[in-house]
């Protein structure tokens, strides 16, 4: 492929890329919770109300995400579409150097297939246009892979300093971020002498003080129910994501990756062994199985993918794109995985049900305002505080009730909430005393597996007053996660 035909190519990808992604932010539909925990500390910030010492003690496990998320607050406003519109265009960015390093690894066709699939994959839409810092750390580890795939091209010193910084910010805006420290070490180790990597591993060692990775990774080895290394299985999840529902995509990469090892050798291994590493924690560390902690790992994979049908073209069918042209066309005209229209709002529960909980808080917040304006003169119990802190404007509940499973502590029992320095239960007794003590409040009811109690659910049901229904996210029928409201003593003047 000519090489003005593959950047003609790649521009006009990412620009369709950034329209569809800002077609999926534009009408700033509601925040799902860990959206609106971040952001409603950066516009505390923003309004005074918090120091940036303040914001990021609660949020300490991302503080790159909250800082800019301020900034771009302070600079347009806080708003959803604000708070998404930095990842949106990471992703774009991560259009542009999937077809690099694509091209690095396979040639200009391949490249360009890999561009492609990063731009319209559902799952990478999906993920771009929410106002987390996943999209970010795949655009990081695909920056991050190809000076490993170019380091000869660059002098030692900048190339060391370029991949320190960038396993930095990766570790900063989240903690999966300190995966990339695995494959640092394993290329030091590869490509320099004993003297070097002595000089490199003591320059880790400053960042990893500095950074407190210490800390980051003890989360990911901390010990639990007495099991320090194997503590979930998702080996389920991860079959039905992998095999299920990307086949398609994982089987030519990890052949494409096998096949690098020969002619790559430094770049393939130290991809193998963090993409090993990933997969490992999510399958048997993470508490959860969100597919949103795999967003950087799909990154590489598709880069891998359009390597393998680079490397097709490049070995079989000599200076002719037809083949990866031709493996898009018949993606795209497929439709499956591939978004082939921009839309307003494109599901992170398409290849795990359930993924993100995308209730439609903004509009059942409104409505509580609306029907009860005066919120600071009745006590509002919730679960949890993150969508609630957001949508009224920094008011935390006055009373939260979690599962036991939730929290460490006895049912029937209190805590003090952390965050809030307000109560904690867990019984619907406690709550049927709460009201007792509360003239006027409301109760938010998250109507599926939440972690509010169920007894607390049909408590409500049983004995309280339903003021509002939310059956789901307009943007996303099909996928209802219901919201209900229910008060009680207003009605007592």
């Amino acid at each position: 492929m000519d090489k003005k035909i593959s950047y003609a190519l790649v521009t006009l990808i990412a620009l369709i890329g950034l329209w569809f992604r800002i077609a999926g932010i534009a009408d700033n539909h509601s925040f799902w919770s860990d959206e609106a925990f971040v952001s409603s500390y950066a516009r505390d910030i923003v309004a005074g109300r918090l120091s940036i010492a303040e914001a990021l003690g609660p949020t300490a496990y991302q503080p790159l995400n909250v800082l800019i998320t301020t900034v771009t607050f302070y600079v347009f406003g806080a708003s959803e579409f604000t708070a998404r519109i930095m990842y949106v265009m990471f992703s774009v960015v991560g259009i542009v150097v999937a077809y690099l390093l694509g091209t690095k690894l396979s040639n200009r066709a391949g490249g360009v297939l890999a561009a492609f699939l990063f731009a319209f994959s559902q799952l990478n839409l999906a993920n771009a246009t929410q106002a987390k810092p996943y999209t970010a750390i795949e655009t990081l580890t695909l920056c991050f892979f190809y000076l490993i795939a170019v380091e000869k091209t660059i002098p030692k010193g900048k190339l060391h300093a370029s991949l320190i910084a960038i396993a930095s910010a990766a570790t900063l805006f989240h903690y999966i971020g300190v995966l990339l420290w695995i494959p640092y070490i394993v290329f030091v180790l590869l490509t320099h002498a004993s003297k070097q990597a002595i000089i490199i591993t003591m320059i880790v060692i400053v960042c990893v003080l500095l950074l407190r990775i210490d800390r980051m990774a003890s989360l990911l080895l901390i010990q639990e129910n007495g099991k320090l290394v194997f503590l979930n299985n998702n080996i389920t999840y991860l079959r039905e994501l992998l095999w299920k529902n990307y086949a398609f995509i994982t089987l030519p990469a990890f052949v494409a990756l096998y096949a690098l090892i020969r002619e790559r050798k430094v770049v393939a291994i130290s991809m193998a062994v963090w993409i090993g590493a990933l997969i490992f924690l999510w399958t048997f560390r993470s508490p959860t199985h969100n597919v949103r902690y795999l967003v950087p790992l799909f990154g590489v994979l598709f880069v891998l993918f359009g390597t393998f049908w680079g490397l097709v073209e490049k070995h079989l069918f000599t200076k002719n794109a037809f083949i990866c042209l031709l493996v898009a066309l018949g993606i795209y005209a497929g439709g499956y995985k591939i978004v082939r229209k921009p839309a307003p709002y494109y599901t992170p529960n398409a290849d795990l049900t359930a993924d993100v909980q995308i209730a439609d808080y903004r509009t059942a917040y409104s409505q509580l305002l609306k029907k009860y304006p005066q919120h600071d003169s009745y006590v509002i119990v919730n679960n949890v505080i993150d969508s609630q802190r957001w949508y009224l404007n920094g008011r935390v509940p006055d009373a939260t009730f979690v599962k036991t499973s939730a929290w460490d502590v006895e049912y029937g029992k209190s805590a003090i909430h952390p965050l809030t320095n307000k109560p904690v239960y867990t019984s619907a007794k406690q709550l049927a005393g709460y009201i007792q003590h509360h003239p006027k409040g409301v109760i938010i009811i998250e109507d599926w597996e939440s972690i509010l109690p169920d007894e607390i659910k049909e408590y409500a049901r049983k004995n309280l007053k339903r003021d509002i229904t939310v059956l789901g996210l307009q943007q996303a029928q099909g996928d209802n996660w219901p919201i209900e409201i229910y008060s009680w003593g207003f009605n007592k003047q």
